[in-house]
């Protein structure tokens, strides 16, 4: 009997464990999410569009695509199709980049680390938004 306790302790011990790990991870993720929004929330502002738009799913990749390509509905749609919204994503963020006055390079981290690209573009003074389509 006393041995079923023990691994009942464990077993106990290893879900508690568990459960704090994931709750960690939820909280480190709802941060992320809440800095990445308001750095978006900022870059949207930073290129005279309105701010909110960031929250709103679909719209916030409207806009996006607006910054970035002067509203070409194409751009916009091949972002939401499964298939090519890599492609386009993609190629969003050398637009971006390009929108923002920034090179290649700068485009590069935006595509492989957008939220960090964005609160660059947000927050930073020295970068104004120029509207430099491709």
């Amino acid at each position: 009997m006393s041995s079923n306790n023990s691994s009942d302790a464990v077993a106990a011990l290893l879900g508690g464990g568990i459960a704090i790990f994931y709750l960690i991870l939820w909280f480190i993720g709802m941060v992320a999410c809440i800095l990445a929004l308001i750095a978006l929330w900022k870059m949207f502002s930073k290129a005279g569009r309105p701010g909110w738009a960031a929250i709103i799913p679909f719209y916030n990749l409207w806009v996006l695509c607006e910054i970035c390509f002067n509203s070409n509905i194409l751009w916009f749609i091949l972002s939401i199709i499964p298939a090519t919204s890599w492609i386009a994503m993609a190629v969003s963020c050398f637009a971006l980049a390009k929108a923002f006055g920034k090179g290649a390079g700068f485009g590069v981290l935006t595509l492989f680390f957008p939220y960090i690209g964005y609160a660059i573009l947000g927050f930073s003074k020295n970068i104004e938004y120029t509207g430099d389509k491709m």
